[in-house]
């Protein structure tokens, strides 16, 4: 349903159609219109469905949902909506309403502005590709920064056309290999309940590090880690609910990959980075 929602809402509607019926105004990649529904929202929305257990007794209680009907995503969309209502009534007053404001505009100014452009790929690349940041993702993952972007740029491309879809071998194109495409399945991706019990555990990690029970609107996003899910039971096919998220984990995303390396690895980076915007403000 997810992934046919951002189909049908970025320029791809022969591909979503088949699974999501839908008013042909829903088939529309403008950004505010009635039927558009925010890719942060689709985000939200996905965690919530990774951390709600499977066998919780009040779920079965409830009315299956119809996941090829558009009016299923506007429920959703709606009762998301009512939840972020409600707790901000308790949480939200004249103290914080700045930090607030804040938080809206991490939550919504990246996707507004896209993960797959030229501006982030350049820097990112930049910033993690060379120096001790690239020697230390080779040596750490058994292939090149570039290598990685590589076929995760192929992967991103192949998902666009088709929910479930088979793994790539190779990009011989490019030069990377199949080893160097698996070890980057490895790293973006994970079997269902692997992703769920991930999102699972990050939600807990924070909320017990910070002693409160978050706020929707203020879960940690686990599928930017793993933005790719396999099923072993559908001969390890693998399907991602917002591909773009593909191109921030071989972007922005390599931050996860480079952070177990320590304090010089990241200042090696941060470096390049202040670097980086230093140059922007020049030109």
């Amino acid at each position: 349903m997810f992934w046919a929602l951002d189909a049908i809402q970025s320029g791809r509607v022969k591909q979503g159609k088949p699974f999501l019926r839908h008013p042909p105004a829903a088939a529309t990649a403008e950004p505010f219109t009635r039927y558009t529904v925010q890719r942060w929202d689709t985000e939200t929305l996905i965690q919530l469905a990774l951390t709600t257990p499977k066998n919780d007794r009040s779920m079965s209680d409830r009315p299956s949902l119809d996941t090829k009907d558009f009016n299923s995503v506007v429920d959703l969309v709606n009762t998301l909506r009512n939840v972020e209502g409600e707790e901000s009534k308790v949480r939200v007053d004249a103290t914080n309403i700045l930090i607030e404001m804040h938080r809206i505009s991490h939550r919504q100014f990246a996707w507004q502005n896209g993960w797959v452009n030229r501006a982030d790929i350049y820097r990112y690349l930049y910033v993690y590709g060379q120096g001790d940041s690239a020697s230390y993702f080779e040596q750490t993952y058994g292939l090149s920064v570039a290598h990685f972007f590589g076929a995760c740029f192929t992967i991103y491309l192949g998902l666009l056309e088709g929910p479930w879809s088979p793994q790539i071998e190779h990009v011989n194109q490019l030069g990377i290999s199949s080893d160097e495409v698996k070890q980057t399945y490895n790293m973006i991706s994970d079997e269902i309940w692997g992703i769920r019990r991930g999102a699972q555990k990050l939600l807990r990690h924070f909320e017990d590090r910070m002693k409160v029970a978050l706020p929707v609107i203020y879960q940690p996003s686990y599928i930017r880690v793993k933005p790719v899910f396999r099923s072993a039971a559908m001969n390890n096919f693998v399907i991602s609910p917002l591909p773009s998220l593909i191109m921030l984990r071989a972007t922005l995303g390599l931050y996860y990959d480079l952070s177990p390396g320590g304090t010089a690895i990241m200042n090696d980076a941060t470096n390049r980075f202040e670097l980086s915007r230093l140059r922007g403000a020049a030109r």
